[in-house]
């Protein structure tokens, strides 16, 4: 699997302007936020199980669970911002 560092040296080559980034940039948000919204709705008994009758106890944070122990894996800052913009987006 590639690195984060890796990914985005690709991205970046493919990216020709700085319109088509801001779309692209825009376009992987929307479809990340449209993801959680469809893993928010997915019946959550075995979720609410393991994690009590609590509001967040869906699909969606364990999923955003699962993206942060990837970008703990690969850097601390990509952490801290990626935690910020999951916990903004799960409110």
């Amino acid at each position: 699997m590639k690195g984060i560092e890796e990914l985005v040296e690709i991205y970046h080559e493919e990216a020709k302007g700085k319109f088509e980034i801001f779309l692209r940039v825009l376009g992987v948000l929307l479809l990340f936020i449209g993801a959680l919204c469809l893993l928010w709705m997915i019946p959550d008994g075995l979720v609410k199980s393991w994690m009590g009758e609590r509001e967040y106890a869906n699909w969606a944070t364990i999923f955003c669970m699962g993206v942060l122990f990837y970008y703990g894996s690969e850097s601390f800052s990509l952490t801290f911002g990626g935690g910020a913009f999951l916990l903004l987006t799960l409110l």
